[in-house]
């Protein structure tokens, strides 16, 4: 970068409100421990005897892994396979409550960008796009959800008749569905989690100067930036997840 770029970069970190940056670690910390408490619902399901405490110090180790891996799914292998190594159970299992937290997680990610679209009239404007058909999209995706869930339960009365590597993909998923309290325990884990987790980078705008945008935009943020990282197209989204914020904010009137 130009060094008249360097120096304001420089001026405006020194501006910020360091009791507001570390109110949102603090709470970004919590977060993660809410995290822990969805993937408990689903180790719940083979009666493991982890605790919360146990799954956030691997939800940690998920973190730090992915900062130098491809993608944020390699945190979640990661963790799945430390806690595989430390259980006596079937290691499947143990595989697939790491995978099932994520997909709840992908799937409530996808609603709540939808909710927080729904409450962001600027980028309604910019994509000419009706409240009313973002609502739509809302029922179309619960409706979807609830498909699935008819169509695992059909596929659990026939698994007799299936292929064995199919069973052996099935068969975990189906023991997920047929445990209904553990999903929507799940399901409101990531809510909640995502919720906090928005309130911290929300803290983060107002110590950097642009908490004005408001509670839902940095929802919507947070949503996107979660989709995009998860593709494994570089280490820890480095550049991606940037060029994502420069160029969504950027409708919101901040410069680079």
């Amino acid at each position: 970068f130009p060094v008249t770029i360097r120096v304001e970069v420089w001026g405006h970190l020194q501006s910020f409100n360091l009791w507001w940056l570390s109110l949102g670690s603090v709470v970004w910390l919590f977060s993660l421990v809410i995290a822990s408490v969805r993937w408990k619902a689903m180790v719940n399901v083979y009666n493991s005897r982890v605790t919360v405490l146990d799954l956030t110090a691997l939800n940690l180790i998920g973190v730090f892994y992915a900062t130098f891996l491809p993608g944020m799914a390699s945190g979640d292998v990661i963790k799945g396979v430390y806690l595989a190594r430390d259980e006596a159970t079937d290691k499947v299992l143990v595989m697939s409550s790491a995978i099932m937290e994520r997909l709840i997680g992908l799937t409530v990610n996808g609603l709540v960008a939808l909710v927080a679209l729904a409450f962001s009239p600027t980028m309604l404007t910019l994509l000419n796009l009706p409240r009313s058909w973002v609502v739509g999209f809302i029922a179309l995706t619960l409706i979807g959800i609830a498909v699935g869930l008819m169509v695992t339960r059909w596929t659990a009365q026939r698994q007799a008749h299936l292929p064995k590597w199919v069973r052996v993909v099935a068969d975990p998923l189906v023991l997920y569905i047929s445990k209904p309290r553990a999903l929507v325990v799940g399901v409101i884990a990531s809510v909640v989690y995502f919720g906090v987790w928005s309130a911290s980078l929300w803290m983060y705008g107002i110590a950097s100067g642009i908490g004005h945008l408001g509670y839902f935009t940095f929802l919507l943020l947070l949503a996107v930036i979660n989709v995009i990282q998860f593709l494994p197209i570089s280490i820890n989204g480095l550049g991606v997840r940037e060029a994502t914020l420069v160029t969504i904010l950027a409708v919101y009137g901040v410069d680079e």
